[in-house]
């Protein structure tokens, strides 16, 4: 069996498993992927580090093999067009389907607040703002040293 045969076999069985276990409630089987996400995510963050490089790397091989300077414009310029429209043509595709499936969209705030906390270890911002709303607001919580949070959000900046 070819590898994308098997690729294209395990994306399929991944997108129906995780149909299945979000459709059907089932909560053990919800568990096993919740632990399992920060392998996909590792997975993900490493092809993602790998093609960049991948494609540069192929692109200066093959202009490199190239014999005659004088072919190098015109295969130069097609090679760029394409990549540039394949480029546009996938993230316009990703764009649709993320606009039109909302992945995560059926998911509950507390649900989605608890797997946050779990794998950052930082409270949600909601819970943060509500927290310096209480104090009399963020400028004033940013002055108090006894108002900030001891670990402040991750996307939480100093103030101006």
């Amino acid at each position: 069996m070819q590898l994308y045969t098997k690729i294209l076999i395990g994306l399929i069985a991944g997108a129906v498993a995780g149909a299945f276990a979000n459709l059907g409630g089932i909560e053990p089987l919800q568990n096993l992927f919740a632990t399992l996400e920060p392998l996909g995510t590792a997975f993900i963050n490493l092809i993602t580090m790998i093609v960049i490089p991948l494609v540069v790397a192929s692109l200066l091989v093959g202009t490199a093999s190239l014999g005659d300077l004088r072919k190098l414009g015109r295969i130069g310029g097609k090679t760029i067009l394409y990549y540039m429209s394949t480029t546009a043509i996938a993230v316009t595709i990703g764009l649709v389907f993320a606009n039109v499936l909302r992945p995560g969209g059926g998911v509950s705030e507390t649900t989605r607040d608890q797997r946050s906390r779990r794998r950052t270890g930082v409270t949600p911002p909601r819970a943060w703002t509500s927290r310096t709303r209480r104090r009399g607001g963020a400028r004033r919580s940013c002055r108090s040293s006894r108002a900030t949070p001891s670990r402040p959000p991750r996307r939480w900046t100093s103030c101006r």
